[in-house]
């Protein structure tokens, strides 16, 4: 099928440079993101996993909609899709607070604490240096849920690369007084 959704290597680093030429700052996380970390496309990836800034959510939009990606239905403010073709880009908003950890809001109104540690992460993908998130924290993100073929295909790749990391503690608040809901 021709819309199945594939983003390949090459999509990723032009995706990337989009976003990042334009003031973007990205985190990877999911299988690009590990396979960043270990630096070897490792299978097939339907989308390209990204964390971004919330004050740059309107410039990522438009970049991405410049190159003719539309945003899918059944988004939210701190979690949408943009799409093109087989080509998905599914991004994530945070907003880094006073100690530099990225606070993401999720679908039940509390805040997810990604340490400042986790997003210490270096990868590449074809030779091109990305932020991703740190093997520790890949690791708590691929915890409670049910997870799938490529999902535990990554979390084997992650256990052979890195054979002493531990899944950074589980930080799940109630929204801080004052703290930033992304707009739309």
């Amino acid at each position: 099928m021709v819309d199945e959704p594939h983003l390949s290597a090459d999509d990723a680093v032009f995706l990337l440079n989009l976003l990042e030429a334009a003031g973007v700052r990205t985190w990877l996380e999911g299988g690009w993101g590990v396979d960043a970390l270990i630096g070897v496309e490792s299978r097939r990836h339907g989308d390209l996993d990204v964390f971004i800034e919330c004050h740059t959510v309107p410039i990522a939009r438009a970049s991405l909609a410049a190159e003719g990606f539309a945003e899918v239905p059944g988004g939210r403010p701190e979690n949408f899709v943009m799409k093109h073709g087989s080509r998905e880009v599914d991004i994530h908003v945070f907003e880094f607070d006073e100690a530099g950890d990225g606070i993401y809001g999720m679908a039940d109104g509390t805040e997810w604490v990604c340490p400042a540690a986790g997003l210490a992460g270096r990868g590449t993908i074809l030779g091109r240096d990305v932020r991703c998130f740190t093997a520790e924290l890949q690791l708590q993100c691929h915890s409670d849920y049910e997870l799938d073929d490529d999902d535990l295909h990554d979390l084997a790749l992650i256990r052979r690369e890195f054979p002493g990391a531990e899944p950074l503690p589980l930080v799940v608040r109630q929204p801080q007084q004052g703290h930033f809901r992304p707009r739309r």
